[in-house]
């Protein structure tokens, strides 16, 4: 399966939250019980270490909603005002085991431009 592409404008010092609904080739949801996922911006796609990172972990900025099919992206304000001005690059990886393979499965679900936009209000 190949990333989708979803461009991101972000305000600086404003909190941002996008909400996703994913589905699969024949246009079912995905079920996302039991998946992890991270995403992380970087000025570069090379670059290290990375500018903002959130998860799925609890306060890590990623909610996945299950049988929904959805991921919710919430970013503090305190942290879209600590980024610097311009356009990066992220993606975001989901990963869920599967015990039939006995192996972790992770997918690069979706990519794109995350452009930091400045503000005049301080």
């Amino acid at each position: 399966m190949t990333a989708g592409i979803f461009n991101i404008d972000c305000e600086i010092g404003a909190t941002f939250d996008q909400l996703l609904t994913c589905k699969d080739s024949s246009g079912n949801l995905i079920n996302f019980t039991g998946y992890t996922a991270k995403l992380e911006v970087r000025v570069n796609k090379s670059d290290a270490p990375a500018i903002l990172t959130l998860t799925s972990n609890v306060n890590g900025g990623i909610t996945l909603g299950g049988a929904l099919g959805t991921i919710a992206i919430h970013i503090k304000n305190t942290q879209t005002a600590a980024l610097p001005a311009g356009v990066y690059y992220y993606d975001l990886l989901t990963s869920v085991f599967n015990s039939t393979l006995n192996e972790t499965i992770t997918t690069r679900l979706v990519e794109g431009t995350f452009s930091a936009i400045e503000g005049v209000t301080r």
